[in-house]
């Protein structure tokens, strides 16, 4: 059997890679500190909770007791983004765009993002009940 624990810290650092970039996307669309008349509750909560994705959900994946509530908020965020970002997606459309305008100029590669960070806290929660009890 591989190097769990390898594979574990692999798996952690692409967690907070692809929650990071989710971070930085987020702010160059929804900009907190400077944002338009109105939408700055909304932008602040979009920049906090991909923060919150990248150092809290990270750290909480990085132990086993503390895996399983890494696992369940990081479906809960994975929940509330995609539902969140494809009606926005959609509804910017106005309801008259193509199915390649869905597909390519709205939010779906930014919620196939979100559903690659699930997948891969899912893998992550999974290694720490497959790695043998005790050594020696």
């Amino acid at each position: 059997m591989a190097d769990v624990a390898k594979i574990r810290r692999n798996l952690l650092l692409g967690l907070f890679l692809l929650a990071s970039a989710s971070l930085v996307t987020h702010f160059s669309w929804h900009p907190p500190f400077r944002a338009p008349e109105g939408r700055a509750l909304a932008n602040a909560m979009a920049s906090a909770l991909t923060l919150l994705d990248a150092v809290w959900v990270t750290w909480l994946f990085s132990r086993k007791k503390t895996a399983a509530w890494g696992y369940l908020i990081n479906g809960l965020l994975v929940i509330y983004g995609t539902v969140f970002m494809t009606h926005f997606g959609w509804s910017a459309a106005g309801g008259q765009a193509s199915l390649f305008r869905y597909l390519f100029h709205s939010m779906t590669p930014e919620v196939l993002v979100l559903w690659a960070d699930f997948f891969a806290g899912s893998v992550l929660y999974r290694l720490w009940f497959i790695e043998p009890a005790a050594k020696g």
